[in-house]
């Protein structure tokens, strides 16, 4: 049903006509009382359009007092404030008790009528009763001659069309709450998402906020306390990541933001939304374990990543780097100055030559060397890595990865080196066969004629000398047949005085052209150990070389101190009884901070080229396979002891 408007406003039955004298007083400005029936005119047309439509219509002149509203904005207006609105009342007096809402109104009104059409959005009402959202237009009224005499403005409830998106607001809910003076917490407005996400209905959270809040999870809610604490009391939105238990029991990890808005009467309303962010959670610990089992997999194989910016010469380390290639932790980035000072120098040509070729011509990198661990040791590094990334032509960045493969090389070094003593097992072999047959004829030879002359004679002195002789040649073939010899068979009992003499048989020529005495000292009645002797016998020759060594360089030529000794006794470690080997020498000594590296791959205190840094590696490796120790105690400058402790076989 069409509604005419007289004056403005139907009045409803009963009530009297008052409130149009200001309205009626004012048209006696000709232009003005022209202005505003044109406006009321418009208002009236506009009304017969939208009948139905549910459509806020209001006008007001340059005073901001109402010259004219429909009867939905005086409803509206009714249940916001309280008030019943009049025509000449001003907007200010109207909304005196909303002072936030009135200030934006009177700001857009007061913008319209310096001519400019204004749009916005404002919220009418307390939380707690009473709340509307609502679009806006205000657009200003001009007279004949195009000056601004009032303004009107059309606005349309949109309350229900916001509640409708956060009620679909995928995997979250909005809501608004009311923290009171007391403490007590009042949920004003949530959307039905909550349900989706809490399994709680709306109408139970609005009727009991505890029903809500209890579910934070006990251990988080002392962070989602400071957080709002906060939040208060820096004036900033709130915004946490906690977890909260659905009322099944599940636990469910959400993101949580709301703005602040303290009230007058002390009271707080946050006004927010909840997201739930279990799926994200879930997959960045699903990105973090897998980055831990792939850092735990390159650590056990040895491996490191890494990136080369080219023009700035920078090395950027990708995971574990530094206990693998350096020992200790490392800045996550360094010079490539600075990583090529840690090769060994026999390998940084070799290394800047790969590197160039790779950044260059773009050829794959690879690349084997050796680099100074923290503790001064070295490792062998195998690099690999591709050219990536090329800008405005020319190289970017090379990718890379870093593998320890220094077990690899001690492997393939042991491996040359039973290839060297089967070699020289087979040329022994031959050599010992070529020798043993005249060696055996000039023996019987030397016998027959020592037996044949008379014993007085001189030259049965010289046979029996030929015969000594010839055993002690006998007896040294015999005993580097016996340590080149490629052993396969298991352990079986040996006497550790027969290892040792055989091993001096074989450097006892060796010895005194270096001017060193070897003195044994082992009893004949030490029980048995149960080893391969081959391998016993490698060890010994390692230590007395390496006693060799140090004597060499302490005493260039000959002195009094020029003496290795080799001793083995008896003793008992944990109810058992072990058989201890020593070799001891005066010679340089090892200062205690090298003592813990001796048995390391690769590890040397010799100059390049003279050593391998393997010997000590190995021969620590074999005692350990029979179940032994090797160690060592030294004062440096004056003497070294090397102890060889093995099992008693109690067999």
């Amino acid at each position: 049903m069409k509604r005419e408007f007289v004056g403005g406003i139907q009045d409803e039955p009963g009530e009297d006509n008052a409130g149009r004298a200001p309205q009626e007083a004012a048209q006696s400005d000709p232009a003005l009382r022209e202005s505003e029936g044109r406006l009321r005119s418009a208002c009236n047309l506009f009304e017969s359009v939208t009948a139905g439509a549910e459509t806020i219509i209001c006008a007001v002149d340059r005073q901001l007092r109402y010259t004219y509203f429909n009867q939905i904005y005086r409803e509206e207006i009714r249940r916001l404030t309280g008030q019943d609105p009049k025509l000449g009342h001003s907007v200010e007096e109207v909304f005196a008790g909303m002072p936030e809402q009135r200030a934006i109104v009177v700001r857009e009104w007061t913008r319209t009528l310096r001519g400019e059409s204004s749009d916005f959005r404002v919220e009418f009402g307390e939380p707690d009763r009473y709340r509307r959202v609502y679009s806006v237009r205000h657009t200003p009224v001009r007279d004949a001659g195009g000056h601004v005499v009032g303004a009107g403005e059309v606005a349309w409830d949109i309350t229900e069309g916001i509640r409708a998106i956060s009620d679909n607001i995928p995997g979250g809910a909005t809501y608004q709450n009311v923290t009171l003076p007391d403490g007590t917490v009042r949920y004003t407005h949530i959307s039905s998402g909550v349900e989706r996400l809490f399994g709680l209905s709306a109408q139970s959270v609005m009727e009991d906020s505890g029903n809500l809040r209890q579910l934070v999870v006990e251990e988080d809610r002392p962070r989602v306390s400071a957080a709002e604490q906060e939040a208060l009391r820096d004036a900033t939105p709130f915004d946490c990541q906690f977890r909260w238990r659905t009322a099944a029991g599940e636990i469910k990890w959400v993101h949580c933001c709301s703005t602040p808005h303290r009230r007058k009467d002390g009271s707080i309303v946050w006004s927010g939304v909840i997201i739930d962010i279990t799926a994200r959670k879930r997959a960045e610990a699903d990105a973090g374990a897998r980055q831990i089992r792939l850092a735990m997999a390159l650590e056990a194989a040895g491996m490191v990543t890494w990136e080369w910016d080219i023009p700035d010469r920078s090395i950027r380390y990708l995971d574990n780097i530094g206990a693998i290639v350096h020992g200790a932790p490392v800045e996550p980035s360094c010079s490539l100055d600075a990583l090529m000072a840690d090769v060994h120098p026999e390998d940084r040509v070799r290394l800047a030559q790969a590197l160039e070729r790779t950044s260059g011509q773009g050829d794959p990198f690879e690349c084997e060397y050796r680099t100074r661990m923290a503790d001064g040791t070295y490792r062998w590094i195998l690099g690999k890595g591709k050219r990536a990334v090329v800008e405005q032509g020319k190289p970017v960045t090379v990718l890379g990865l870093t593998i320890d493969i220094t077990e690899r090389k001690m492997a393939e070094e042991l491996q040359r080196h039973r290839q060297r003593l089967e070699s020289i097992g087979r040329l022994a072999g031959g050599v010992a066969h070529e020798i043993n047959n005249p060696l055996t004829g000039i023996m019987g030879f030397a016998q027959l004629i020592a037996t044949g002359i008379d014993r007085n004679n001189p030259l049965a002195e010289y046979a029996w000398g030929i015969v000594r002789l010839t055993e002690r040649v006998a007896a040294i073939v015999h005993s580097l047949l016996i340590f080149a010899r490629h052993e396969t068979q298991s352990h079986s009992p040996a006497d550790i005085r027969g290892i040792v003499g055989a091993t001096l048989a074989l450097i006892q020529t060796v010895m005194p052209h270096d001017q060193i005495a070897v003195e044994m000292d082992i009893p004949g009645n030490l029980p048995a150990i149960r080893c391969r002797s081959q391998q016993i016998q490698q060890v010994l020759m390692n230590l007395l070389t390496n006693a060799r060594d140090a004597l060499n360089e302490k005493y260039p030529e000959g002195n009094p101190d020029k003496i290795i000794r080799v001793t083995a006794r008896v003793f008992e470690k944990a109810g058992n009884a072990w058989v201890r080997t020593t070799v001891e020498d005066h010679g340089t000594g090892i200062p205690p901070g090298l003592q813990e590296k001796l048995f390391d791959p690769f590890f040397t205190t010799k100059e390049p080229g003279k050593g391998t840094g393997l010997g000590l590696a190995i021969s620590h490796g074999i005692v350990e396979e029979h179940h032994g120790e090797l160690h060592c105690e030294s004062e440096p400058g004056r003497w070294t002891k090397f102890h060889m402790d093995l099992p008693v076989d109690d067999v």
